[in-house]
């Protein structure tokens, strides 16, 4: 099969196990109808599953940091009313 762009052999290579049909002249790849939206689903899988991965990862890390710290006390309540027809300035 040739480069319908420059007419140069095409070489097969595999990506996330699809063939992809990649022009050594112009770089130009070329895919085969519905290989690009099987590309994107597995990549976005593997990055999902890499995410979580990650993401377990740093739970069990933080797991061993955790220190229990008291929690500071609560500011005390403001107490205070306003009069009937009064206005507040500031």
């Amino acid at each position: 099969m040739y480069c319908p762009m420059c007419s140069t052999p095409l070489r097969a290579v595999e990506r996330q196990g699809i063939p992809i049909d990649f022009c050594p002249g112009c770089q130009g790849v070329w895919l085969d109808q519905g290989e690009l939206d099987e590309l994107i689903r597995r990549e976005a899988s593997e990055a999902l599953l890499q995410g979580q991965r990650l993401l377990k990862s740093q739970r069990n890390a933080r797991a061993y940091d955790r220190v229990d710290y008291d929690a500071p006390a609560p500011a005390p309540a403001l107490n205070f009313a306003l009069r009937p027809n009064s206005e507040i300035r500031r």
